[in-house]
């Protein structure tokens, strides 16, 4: 019985993502980048004198060096990330779980490093374990927690341990450093539980006069 309550606090934590719309926005933009880039390879002026072909193909877009300054990021690599961040933004999971901020510079210096030739899902997949921030999911946490409370271990005062599951799950998600889906949602509240049904942990750590 004790980890149903952990179950029952996953379902409203699980499955709530970005409206369709940004994420296809994103892939139109992503359309766009190539477009761009391809068009910049056409104006390119063709090289002079070349009697043969190199021995190595070149690609058709290159990487951009990671290194380039602010003013050579194509804006449309600025504008992806910017509608990366509004994405993110939107999405319950994700702001929840990370600093979107951050997670969208990440976004754009991936870009950077791997150029046009990544996808927008690699990149993601690069930095789903980075920039993460669960203090709002905390609060989520503890309000969830708090309107549950025939679910909670019997001798604890709700508050106390409310306020303890909130802190406890953030605390293990920042930890562990996990991806923000649903499996990982229920391992934290899972753990959470742990912590503060043991002994006097809640008591101690987040009860009045708590340090």
């Amino acid at each position: 019985m004790k980890f149903l309550s952990v179950f029952l606090l996953a379902l409203s934590v699980c499955g709530v993502f970005a409206p369709a719309y940004a994420q296809d926005f994103l892939d139109t933009l992503e359309a766009e980048i190539l477009q761009q880039e391809a068009e910049q390879q056409a104006q390119q002026p063709a090289p002079q004198n070349q009697t043969q072909p190199s021995e190595t193909p070149p690609q058709s877009v290159a990487p951009p060096e990671a290194g380039m300054d602010d003013a050579d990021i194509p804006d449309a690599y600025i504008q992806e990330a910017e509608t990366f961040y509004q994405y993110c933004e939107y999405s319950d999971t994700l702001r929840a779980h990370h600093d979107c901020e951050c997670l969208a510079a990440q976004f754009l210096d991936k870009r950077i490093a791997n150029g046009i030739q990544a996808t927008r899902k690699s990149i993601m997949a690069k930095i789903d374990r980075e920039c993460i921030d669960a203090s709002e999911e905390a609060f989520n946490q503890y309000t969830q927690c708090k309107s549950n409370t025939l679910l909670l271990p019997k001798k604890v005062d709700a508050e106390t341990y409310c306020t303890c599951f909130g802190n406890e799950y953030a605390k293990i998600f920042e930890l562990k450093k996990y991806e923000a889906n649903a499996k990982n949602a229920v391992r934290a509240q899972t753990g959470a539980h742990s912590n503060c049904a043991r002994g006097t942990y809640a008591q101690d750590n987040y009860g009045p006069g708590a340090q």
